[in-house]
């Protein structure tokens, strides 16, 4: 007889965006208060996160970890 398999995650829902409410600090408050999180699309300017990006996955291609080509960058195995 097998058991049955009882998933203890939960479902991860997708972030509250507080963009709206920046500027307004008790909204932000409560939003924290609510939430446990303030979470913003688009504040920073991509330029200079891409360039740490590239520079990030230089070092890991230089050592193997991953290959340049994946789009997802993810780990190679070693």
């Amino acid at each position: 007889m097998s058991t049955p398999i009882v998933d203890i995650v939960p479902m991860m829902r997708e972030f509250n965006v507080s963009n709206d409410l920046l500027g307004d600090h008790a909204a932000l408050q409560k939003r924290w208060d609510e939430d446990g999180y303030l979470f913003f699309r688009d504040v920073l300017d991509h330029e200079p996160l891409e360039r740490i990006r590239g520079l990030l996955v230089d070092h890991l291609e230089r050592h193997g970890f991953v290959e340049r080509n994946d789009r997802n960058v993810r780990w190679t195995g070693k």
